[in-house]
């Protein structure tokens, strides 16, 4: 969720400053900065146990033959 909001909030940001840097707007790399910091926060908190990060691994047995 927290890429969703804070890629818009950058791009809205880099639209605000407006021009171009090395050919790309500066709409797109806030859009890019933003989505970044966002992964960055959903994944640590996916891997609180809190939000199901870090669930088991479920094994099962498994078949030597089947007939």
């Amino acid at each position: 969720m927290a890429t969703i909001v804070l890629s818009a909030a950058g791009a809205a940001i880099g639209g605000a400053i407006g021009g171009t840097v090395a050919g790309l707007s500066t709409a797109v790399i806030g859009r890019a900065v933003g989505a970044t910091l966002g992964r960055v926060i959903d994944q640590r908190l996916m891997s609180q146990s809190v939000l199901g990060g870090g669930s088991e691994v479920v094994e099962a047995g498994r078949l030597d033959c089947f007939v």
